[in-house]
């Protein structure tokens, strides 16, 4: 990152002993943002080196001897965060050309900060909900992901219907963020079993719109792909 560019998003990203799919999150990042972003890590356990890669990528980060869940760890980081959009994203996704640029194009149309934005994702094999693509699969591990082709075919893959859903990255401005007190840790144990979370009141209070869509992809040892 450039330092003398103010990053735009804040990135909390919690991870637990998966650092070949943080490196590839990580490098998406920085290949395909548009704009300069603050990368914030919390790291459970760490045991397989990312703690080691971690520091060796300059990157700040928190730490937990143990596995503490995805809510406990996005409620740590929120003390790093220095831009006004605190954005969660999931160690394994993969985030496509201009993901940020659509987000921020869609953050500034809107009338004030009380807005909750979430992702369409992309699956391999079919899929319960309908506002996820699927199947449409580019690999379902960091070594038979096919990037090439992904990013030849994105911008071209058909919409799900659209339901509401609150699919990470998921962002809000860091006024709802305290408003409402983080990530609810009455999921926490939930987080830890299923490594997904709930923003506290966020779907509920704040809503989503059909606009809040973006295409951002992931590859995904639990699952496998996603926009």
């Amino acid at each position: 990152m450039d330092n003398t560019v103010k990053p735009l998003f804040s990135i909390l990203i919690p991870t637990w002993n998966n650092l070949s799919f943080l490196k590839l999150c990580i490098e998406s990042i920085r290949k395909n943002s548009c704009y300069e972003h603050e990368i914030l890590i919390h790291i459970n356990d760490g045991s397989d080196g990312t703690r080691q890669w971690v520091e060796e990528q300059g990157l700040k980060y928190t730490a937990s001897d143990e596995n503490i869940g995805v809510c406990f760890a996005l409620n740590k980081l929120r003390s790093l965060v220095s831009t006004d959009y605190i954005l969660y994203m999931n160690d394994d996704m993969y985030v496509c050309p201009d993901w940020d640029k659509a987000l921020f194009e869609e953050i500034k149309q809107q009338p004030d900060n009380m807005f909750f934005f979430s992702s369409t994702l992309i699956q391999p094999r079919p899929f319960y909900d309908k506002s996820v693509i699927a199947p449409a699969n580019y690999g379902e591990s960091v070594d038979d992901f096919d990037e090439e082709r992904l990013l030849k075919e994105y911008a071209t893959l058909p919409h799900g219907d659209w339901k509401g859903s609150t699919w990470p990255p998921n962002i809000v401005h860091r006024d709802v963020w305290d408003l409402v007190g983080g990530y609810s840790i009455e999921f926490s144990q939930v987080c830890i079993q299923t490594q997904t979370s709930l923003l506290s009141c966020g779907k509920q209070v704040f809503g989503c719109s059909k606009e809040s869509i973006v295409a951002v992809f992931i590859t995904s040892k639990h699952v496998p792909l996603i926009v």
